[in-house]
């Protein structure tokens, strides 16, 4: 094969992805400058830093990719790309990077097209499980089928929505994960897969990747939309990404607690962290110190805040209200404010919660607060620039 025959127009690469920067990384920014200007061997670096940093994101490590290719390093191209297809499965950088692949290296590209699928699953049936049946007892019984390496499955955000793609009975859906929640069917989905359903529980097959579980337990009742629940993960540890759900078998008498982790960068001595708030990619000082959620009025249409529609919240000015305020006896202390105030949903890794954020003419910076976590703990890494969430 000439070299010319393996140049894929990147161009073409480049328009058919959307970019999703899941944290507006220093170090991307400076790496895209160098590659609009065509300087790939100065980009270089960035974007394997960047990819380094964020190893969630699949966009930098494209680019670190697309970087080798426009040098003509077939050899650093085809494992970069190999890496993003191997990781990201079902991203937009999975499809571009098959496509380089096509070219670049065919034999790989119809391996993984024609890899041996796990068995498809068919639909169990209960024979009439006992209305007194314990879930737990169900779960105890399922036969879980994995591979004892670390899973990342794929999910794709939607506002407070964390979809993922489930086989059911041999049957494929979206399904919201929802790890409060018991993995829930409708009815009318049950009967489209013809489950045999028997107090409220249809007993089947389900895989979610590589992890399939025979004889589980599905609540089979109404519900807005369909739901995998944290009992599927019962003998998983896990953690949720921006972009994927990693999962490994636990360790027999191990305890295996959830945990995800949450990169920062530093700001001074203020720690600066990512999220979605309404839907949209935002970033904000965390402070582990404080009692308000503040956004300047300024960015409020970057958080997807409606201003507009916000609401007054009226209250006493005082060291309840506002720590470095006037306090008793002193001039302005009682005095009634008025709080511009509006909501928005907030996600961090599996947690979503609804936030009044307060709309503040003078705040220099948006700030957030540990409640956005929710029942979580967290552990702040210094070193590692990290946050270690547990449930």
């Amino acid at each position: 094969m000439s070299v010319v025959r393996k140049i894929v127009p990147v161009a073409l690469l480049l328009s058919a992805m959307t970019v999703q920067i899941a944290c507006a990384d220093t170090y991307f920014d400076h790496g895209r400058m160098l590659f609009d200007k065509r300087q790939y061997n100065q980009a270089l670096p960035y974007f394997h830093k960047a990819a380094e940093d964020s190893p969630w994101d699949s966009t930098s490590a494209y680019y670190e990719a697309l970087c080798y290719h426009q040098m003509r390093d077939w050899a650093h191209a085809k494992a970069c790309y190999k890496g993003i297809v191997e990781h990201f499965p079902g991203s937009p950088a999975y499809s571009n990077a098959m496509s380089a692949l096509r070219q670049l290296d065919p034999v790989y590209v119809r391996q993984v097209e024609q890899g041996t699928p796990a068995p498809t699953a068919s639909a169990s049936s209960s024979s009439g499980t006992d209305s007194s049946a314990d879930t737990n007892a169900l779960l105890a019984k399922v036969v879980v089928t994995a591979p004892s390496s670390e899973q990342r499955i794929p999910v794709v955000r939607q506002t407070s929505k964390c979809w993922l793609d489930v086989s059911i009975g041999g049957q494929t859906m979206k399904m919201d994960f929802n790890e409060g929640s018991s993995t829930t069917i409708s009815p009318k989905d049950a009967k489209r897969m013809n489950l045999n359903v028997a107090n409220g529980k249809a007993l089947t097959t389900v895989k979610v990747g590589q992890i399939s579980e025979s004889g589980f337990p599905v609540t089979v009742e109404e519900t807005s939309e369909p739901k995998l629940g944290g009992d599927f993960f019962n003998q998983f540890s896990y953690r949720l990404e921006p972009s994927a759900l990693i999962a490994s078998k636990k360790a027999s008498g191990s305890s295996g607690d959830s945990s995800w982790d949450l990169p920062f960068t530093r700001k001074g001595n203020d720690m600066v962290v990512s999220f979605r708030c309404n839907g949209r990619q935002v970033r904000a000082i965390l402070d582990t110190e404080g009692g308000e959620c503040i956004v300047p009025r300024s960015r409020a249409k970057e958080f997807g805040l409606d201003v507009s529609d916000s609401q007054v919240m009226q209250g006493y000015y005082g060291p309840g209200t506002d720590p470095n305020g006037p306090l008793r006896g002193q001039p302005g202390f009682g005095e009634i404010k008025q709080l511009s105030t509006a909501e928005g949903k907030v996600i961090i890794g599996p947690s979503n919660t609804s936030v009044r954020f307060k709309i503040d003419d003078k705040a220099p910076e948006a700030r957030i607060t540990p409640s956005v976590f929710g029942s979580y703990k967290y552990h702040v890494d210094r070193q590692a620039n990290k946050l270690t969430f547990t449930h």
